[in-house]
C-alpha cells in the first residue's frame, strides 16, 4: 500500500488535471518502471552475483545505449568544466548505484522503493535552488504523499520485524 500511495504521488506531481500526458512525462514513468525491475534484478541476483559484476552491468549498459543515440551533427565536445561535471556526475551515479546494491542486499525492494522516490521531492528542491523554479501546489501535493508514503513504509517494515522478533 505504500509503494502504491507513494506511486500516486509521483501521478500527483505529474499534474493529473491535463488530458493527455506528454511524451517526456511518459519517458520518465517508463523510465520508472525500468527502474523497478532493474531494483527487483539487483535483488534476485544479489545472492548469486558479485556488486561489481552487476554495477557493470548498469552503468556500461546505459553508456553503450545512449553512445548509440548520439547524433554526430549535433555533438558538442564538453570544455574543461564540461568534462568535471560529468565525471563528478559519473562518479556519483558509480557511489549511489553501489549503495543501492547493498541496500537491496539487505532490504525487500518494496520497502526501498517510497525512499527512492525523495529522489522527485529533492530534483524539485534542486530545481528551486538551481534554478529558481517554484514547485506548484501539484508537486508540493505530491511530494507530501511520497513522504507519508515512506514514513508508513518504514513503519510497517519497523512492526512487521518487532512482530517476527516478539514471536520468536
Amino acid at each position: 500500500m505504500g509503494v502504491m500511495a507513494g506511486f500516486i504521488g509521483v501521478l500527483i506531481m505529474l499534474r493529473p488535471d491535463r488530458s493527455a500526458m506528454s511524451l517526456a512525462e511518459a519517458a520518465v514513468l517508463f523510465a520508472a518502471f525500468c527502474y523497478a525491475c532493474q531494483a527487483i534484478t539487483a535483488r534476485r541476483l544479489s545472492g548469486t552475483e558479485s556488486t561489481l559484476a552487476l554495477s557493470f552491468w548498469v552503468i556500461t549498459g546505459p553508456l553503450v545505449v545512449s553512445t548509440t543515440m548520439l547524433n554526430a551533427d549535433r555533438w558538442l565536445m564538453p570544455d574543461f568544466q564540461g568534462w568535471v561535471i560529468v565525471t563528478a556526475a559519473a562518479v556519483c551515479s558509480v557511489l549511489a548505484w553501489l549503495g543501492f546494491i547493498n541496500a537491496y542486499r539487505a532490504v525487500s525492494p518494496a520497502i526501498l522503493a517510497p525512499i527512492e522516490y525523495i529522489a522527485l521531492v529533492a530534483g524539485a528542491i534542486a530545481g528551486y535552488v538551481i534554478w529558481d523554479e517554484v514547485p506548484d501546489r501539484w508537486v508540493i501535493v505530491g511530494s507530501l504523499v511520497i513522504i507519508a508514503s515512506g514514513i508508513f513504509v518504514v513503519y510497517r517494515a519497523n512492526a512487521s520485524e518487532k512482530e517476527r522478533t516478539e514471536s520468536n
